[in-house]
C-alpha cells in the first residue's frame, strides 16, 4: 500500500476534498430528516457540492478534469448500462401484473404480514446466493414482491429492507459473486504459492452470515406485519389478485437460469425483458400500445416509462464517482488510510481491527458499490494480515462480509436509489405504493447490519480467526490475541 506523492490541490488543506461528499450526505440527511423525498433534489445538491468544492481548489480546470476521470471509471459504465436495463426489466415486471399473481398466491396459503416479508427475504437471499448479483436481485425483486406484500399487510419499509437484505446475503455468500471472487483471489498465502480458494472463503465464512441471516428472517417475520398503507382509504384486494399475473414468473425463471448458467447480468435482463414482452402478448396482459404510445402529445408506454425512470439515479452516481475522483487524486484518502495502518496494526486484533475499520470507511464513501470497495480492499487486507500470519480465509471474510454490509442501508447508496427508482416507476401502476425516504432504510436492512455486527464481534473477541500455518494450512486461534508460538517470525 503505497501513499500517494501529491500536490497541493486545495487552499488550507486536500482534505477539503472531502468538502463536496459531505456537503451532499448532509443535505439527503437533511431532506429525510424533513421527510423529503426527490431524485431531482438529490442530483441538484451533489452538483451544488461540486460547485462549492471549486472555490476551495487552486486550479478549477485540474479540480473538474479529476471530477470527469472519476465519472469515466469503469464502475460507472457498468452501473449505468446495468440501471438502464433494470429500469426497462421492472417496468415489463411491473406493468405485467406479476404482484397479482403473487397477492392471489398469498391469500390461497394464508401469506400475509411478517410471514410474507420473511418470505420476501428467503427468496431474495435465494435468488442473490444462486444468482451471485446483488443489482440483479434487487432489480428483479421489487416488482414481484414489494407491491403484493403492501397488499398483504407487509411493512413498505422493512419489505424492500428484506429484498435489500437478500441481495447483501446473496452478493457476500454466493461462490460466483463478483466480491466473493475477488476476496479470495486477492488474498495470498504467505508460506506456499497460490490464493485462497473460493470453495474454502465460501465454507469458512457460513459461521458468520448464518448467523446474521437466522437473527434477521426471525425479526422480518415478528416486525414485517407492524404497518399499513397510507393511501388515504383501503386497498381493495380483489382488484389486485389475479392468477393470470403468476404467468410473468416465467420471465424470472428466464433470468435466474441465464445467470445460474454463467452468463452475464445484462444477458439475464435482455432475454428477461424479451420473455417477458412475448409472455405478456400471447397472455393478453399487453397489448403493442402498452409499450409505446401517444397520448396527449408525450410519448409514453412501457420503454420511455421504464428507461426515463431511472436516469436520476444514474446521474447521482456519476456526480459521486467524481466526488470520489477527486479524494482519490488529492492523496488525503491513501493518507489516512496509512495514517490507521501504522497507528493501529500491532497485534492481530489490532490488524484486523484495521482492516474492519478501513472496510467500513471505504464503504461510506463509495456509495454503495461493494465490488468496489472489495477491490480496493483486497490489497491492504492481503499486505497488512500477511505480517500477523492472519489466514488468506479470514483476510477474505473481513473484507467480504464488512464489504457487503453499510453498502446496503446508508441513505446515499447505489442499491437505495435503484430500489427507489423502481418503486417510483412502479407508482403508475400501483399507486398506493409508498416510496421511503433513503433516510428510513438505515435501521430496517437488517442482514446487512448484523452481519456486520457478527464480524465486530469476531474481530473484538477472536471467534473465527485463524493463522496461516508453515505449510499453509489453518492454525486455530483459540481467541487469543497473539501470534501462535511455532508461526512468530
Amino acid at each position: 500500500m503505497e501513499e500517494k506523492k501529491n500536490h497541493s490541490m486545495f487552499f488550507v488543506s486536500n482534505n477539503l476534498s472531502f468538502l463536496p461528499f459531505v456537503f451532499f450526505v448532509v443535505a439527503i440527511l437533511i431532506l429525510g430528516l424533513l421527510k423529503g423525498f426527490s431524485i431531482d433534489a438529490f442530483v441538484a445538491f451533489a452538483i451544488v457540492g461540486l460547485i462549492i468544492g471549486t472555490f476551495f481548489a487552486k486550479n478549477w480546470g485540474e479540480y473538474w478534469n479529476c471530477i470527469a476521470e472519476g465519472m469515466r471509471d469503469k464502475s460507472t459504465g457498468l452501473l449505468a448500462t446495468i440501471f438502464l436495463l433494470a429500469g426497462l426489466f421492472s417496468a415489463v415486471m411491473g406493468q405485467g401484473r406479476v404482484a397479482e399473481g403473487m397477492v392471489w398466491l398469498g391469500q390461497r396459503i394464508n401469506l400475509s404480514g411478517g410471514l410474507f416479508v420473511g418470505f420476501t427475504f428467503f427468496a431474495s437471499a435465494l435468488f442473490g446466493t444462486a444468482t451471485g448479483t446483488s443489482v440483479g436481485t434487487v432489480i428483479t425483486m421489487i416488482p414481484i414482491f414489494y407491491p403484493a406484500g403492501l397488499v398483504l399487510g407487509g411493512n413498505p419499509v422493512l419489505l424492500l429492507g428484506a429484498i435489500l437484505s437478500g441481495a447483501a446475503f446473496g452478493d457476500n455468500l454466493a461462490p460466483v459473486s463478483d466480491t466473493t471472487i475477488l476476496s479470495a483471489i486477492s488474498q495470498k498465502y504467505k508460506n506456499k504459492e497460490g490464493t485462497a480458494s473460493i470453495g474454502g472463503v465460501v465454507k469458512t465464512r457460513l459461521q458468520y452470515s448464518l448467523i446474521a441471516g437466522v437473527i434477521s428472517l426471525v425479526l422480518f417475520i415478528l416486525l414485517g406485519g407492524k404497518g399499513s398503507i397510507p393511501v388515504g382509504a383501503t386497498v381493495n384486494i380483489a382488484s389486485y389478485s389475479d392468477p393470470k399475473g403468476l404467468l410473468m414468473l416465467i420471465p424470472f425463471a428466464v433470468v435466474l437460469s441465464i445467470a445460474l448458467s454463467g452468463k452475464s447480468i445484462y444477458a439475464a435482463l435482455i432475454w428477461g425483458i424479451i420473455s417477458g414482452a412475448v409472455v405478456g402478448l400471447l397472455s393478453g396482459i399487453f397489448t403493442p400500445a402498452s409499450f409505446v404510445r401517444l397520448e396527449s402529445g408525450n410519448v409514453v408506454g412501457i420503454i420511455p416509462e421504464g428507461i426515463g425512470g431511472i436516469f436520476g439515479s444514474i446521474l447521482i452516481y456519476m456526480a459521486i464517482m467524481g466526488m470520489m475522483g477527486i479524494i482519490r487524486e488529492s492523496g488525503a484518502l491513501d493518507r489516512m488510510l496509512n495514517w490507521m495502518t501504522k497507528r493501529y496494526a500491532k497485534t492481530p486484533r489490532g490488524c484486523e481491527g484495521t482492516i474492519f475499520s478501513i472496510t467500513t470507511i471505504m464503504e461510506l464513501l463509495n456509495a454503495g458499490v461493494t465490488t468496489s470497495v472489495v477491490a480496493i480492499m483486497g490489497p491492504i487486507a492481503n499486505e497488512i494480515g500477511q505480517k500477523f500470519h492472519l489466514h488468506p480465509y479470514r483476510r477474505a471474510n473481513l473484507v467480504d462480509a464488512v464489504g457487503n454490509s453499510w453498502a446496503y442501508f446508508i441513505p446515499w447508496s447505489a442499491f437505495i436509489f435503484i430500489a427507489i427508482s423502481i418503486t417510483e416507476g412502479m407508482k403508475s401502476v400501483y399507486p398506493f405504493l409508498v416510496t421511503p425516504a433513503p433516510t428510513q432504510f438505515f435501521f430496517a436492512v437488517f442482514h446487512p447490519w448484523f452481519l456486520w455486527l457478527v464480524m465486530l464481534f469476531a474481530t473484538i473477541t477472536g471467534y473465527g480467526r485463524t493463522f496461516e500455518g508453515k505449510n499453509g494450512e489453518v492454525v486455530q486461534a483459540n481467541f487469543k490475541n497473539e501470534i501462535p508460538k511455532e508461526l512468530a517470525d
